[in-house]
């Protein structure tokens, strides 16, 4: 039931100096009008640092109107709630880095909405969703690594984000998630799907990049079909000045 709302998110800032995660969310929450940064590795502790972090959380948390600003891992990571039991005789029967294509067993999806933020410069990817729901919305992603990275049957709803100047609007693994109405332009990558994804997208602009690649379940590339889905239109999308938004 907390309400945590900043006065100006380019004034109020919360460093945590990568002592741990800016904030640790929870339900029926609101986290609204700050910068996030100073997060990343924590490598005396072998801990991960995320700007948010939401562990489980359904969607009566609200993510919105925020700042993540050069944090070194993630912007806002979304965790499903694993089983616990069931996961330590997982991690046995998959040693090495097997688990990558095993389906790790959770209990429930996590899907915070999160809407309206600005992502900018993080290190590795604005947004983890690991077996998460979340519906990701009018968001702004420039000058990133990764905007959005999806593991483990997540099965977001992405829409109506603005991606400028990144190296991967997304990176799809072993997820299923709806993309529609997004504007992509300048990133180095479009859409990046890897092992056994099933994404269905629609509706985006996808403009000036270059980069697109299928992997199959071994990382080896799969070209695409030369019409993928129902048919792509290639045409300038008449711009009118990128650079000022």
């Amino acid at each position: 039931g907390i309400r945590l709302i900043g006065h100006d998110p380019f004034k109020t800032i919360i460093d945590p100096q990568n002592r741990g995660h800016a904030v640790t969310a929870a339900n029926d929450c609101r986290i609204s009008g700050f910068t996030f940064t100073g997060t990343g590795m924590d490598y005396d502790n072998r801990r991960m640092n995320a700007g948010i972090y939401v562990p489980g959380c359904d969607s009566t948390l609200v993510i919105t109107g925020n700042i993540f600003k050069e944090n070194g891992l993630f912007g806002i990571w979304v965790d499903g709630e694993i089983d616990s039991e069931k996961n330590i005789l997982f991690e046995t029967a998959h040693p090495w880095n097997t688990a990558d294509y095993g389906d790790r067993p959770y209990t429930a999806y996590a899907n915070p909405v999160i809407a309206g933020n600005t992502f900018y410069r993080i290190g590795q990817r604005a947004i983890f969703l690991l077996h998460g729901r979340s519906e990701v919305f009018n968001n702004v992603f420039i000058g990133n690594v990764k905007n959005i990275g999806m593991e483990r049957h997540s099965r977001p709803f992405i829409h109506h984000n603005v991606s400028y100047l990144n190296n991967i609007t997304m990176a799809i693994n072993r997820s299923e998630p709806i993309v529609a109405n997004n504007i992509m332009y300048h990133n180095q990558w479009g859409q990046r799907l890897l092992k056994g994804s099933n994404p269905v997208i629609f509706g985006n602009v996808t403009w000036e990049s270059p980069h697109f690649r299928d992997f199959d379940e071994y990382g080896r590339p799969v070209t695409y079909r030369p019409i993928p889905g129902t048919g792509e239109l290639e045409v300038d999308p008449l711009f009118m000045n990128p650079a000022k938004g």
